[in-house]
């Protein structure tokens, strides 16, 4: 059991005892209360990632073009840049879509904060373009923005911390191994603990 847990500590970089729980199961079939693998991390002396709590529930409301955030949170496209400006958006909005059939996205819905970005003009147009209908967190309430939120929360402190020399090449490299882990090897408390692929494709079949 202790080889277990250090090998997906070490070599698959899980540092939750979440996921190092949900991992046990999937890999091993061996199935531990998280308490108990909280305390094989603290006799071992791993360290376990937890994030504080950002918000709380804030009432719904009614609103023009809003819509439940839920997102399969599986991550198609990104773009580097040194500015997070309208270009940014532009440019990794057209690497998304591209990378896809017009049917396949055709009637999506995309969600985002109220910033410059995403209230321009060009945006408005792209989305159109593509035929996506855009979606917007309510003014006041940045719980509707929480699960990108959440992923941003994970992407910071399992990737971009870990991150010591900050060339684009071998961002994109780390950026790339992240976003495949985390679509295909991460399971989700709230799906189910099932990847996001996983869970994707269990309505399609």
């Amino acid at each position: 059991m202790v080889i277990k847990i250090v090998n997906l500590y070490q070599r698959n970089k899980v540092k939750e005892r979440s996921q190092i729980k949900m991992r046990l199961w999937r890999k091993f079939k061996v199935k531990l209360a998280l308490g108990t693998v909280h305390r094989y991390m603290s006799i071992l002396g791993l360290y376990s990632i937890q994030r504080k709590e950002r918000y709380k529930n804030a009432p719904l409301e009614k609103s023009d073009n809003i819509f439940k955030n839920v997102l399969n949170r599986d991550f198609k496209a990104y773009h580097i840049s040194n500015k997070n400006d309208l270009d940014l958006v532009i440019q990794t909005l057209n690497k998304a879509f591209s990378a896809n059939n017009p049917e396949e996205v055709s009637g999506l819905i995309i969600h985002s904060d109220r910033g410059y970005q995403y209230t321009s003009r060009l945006y408005d147009e792209t989305l159109r373009y593509y035929d996506i209908i855009p979606s917007f967190t309510r003014k006041g309430t940045p719980t509707d923005n929480a699960p990108i939120e959440s992923f941003y929360s994970t992407f910071t402190q399992e990737c971009l911390k870990q991150i010591k020399k900050k060339y684009q090449n071998i961002v994109e490299k780390i950026v790339d191994f992240f976003l495949y882990e985390y679509n295909y090897e991460r399971p989700q408390w709230n799906k189910k603990e099932l990847t996001p692929i996983e869970y994707r494709y269990q309505f399609n079949s």
